[in-house]
């Protein structure tokens, strides 16, 4: 089964420079859209500039109506810096329902190893790069980030765009 939570349209936007949005970042409140899930993988915010496009994710092991879930364990790439790279599928769509279109995959370099997420527990350091959805944030409705849990997040690509500046 798959699970998943949706970004809502509450960003909150900063920028490098009022004159151009060249570097942005946006963050967005979580939504349930999954009745029987907590939403455990969600797409928080985006960091951006002409080179990299990285989101920032949380996973949190809740289940609704299981008080006692099993331990998550989440294929991921740690980088020599240290941070957790979530193995995942990067797809999009036109509807929530689906299809969906492979576009990428998020697996920067670095050692391979899986991140153990205790029942009842949150993670809140994973980070996703987004650059396989910067071509098509025009062209489709709907970003998926499939991790090998089955877990998602969706997100309405446009929130992904760089913000409007000047009138």
């Amino acid at each position: 089964m798959i699970r998943f939570a949706i970004a809502l349209l509450l960003p909150f936007v900063t920028f490098s420079s009022a004159k151009d949005a060249e570097v942005w970042s946006v963050a967005w409140q979580a939504h349930l859209l999954h009745p029987e899930d907590r939403g455990r993988f969600q797409l928080v915010s985006l960091d951006a500039d002409r080179e990299s496009f990285v989101g920032w994710a949380w996973f949190e092991n809740y289940i609704k109506g299981n008080p006692d879930p099993p331990p998550a364990k989440i294929p991921a790439v740690r980088s020599p810096a240290g941070v957790f790279w979530p193995v995942a599928t990067l797809q999009v769509g036109d509807a929530l329902e689906g299809p969906w279109e492979t576009v990428g995959h998020s697996r920067p370099d670095g050692e391979r190893t899986s991140i153990i997420v205790a029942p009842g527990a949150e993670n809140h350091e994973l980070y996703v790069d987004l650059s396989a959805f910067r071509p098509l944030l025009r062209q489709k409705t709907w970003g998926r980030i499939l991790l090998e849990t089955g877990d998602a997040a969706l997100i309405e690509l446009k929130e992904l765009l760089p913000p409007q500046t000047g009138p």
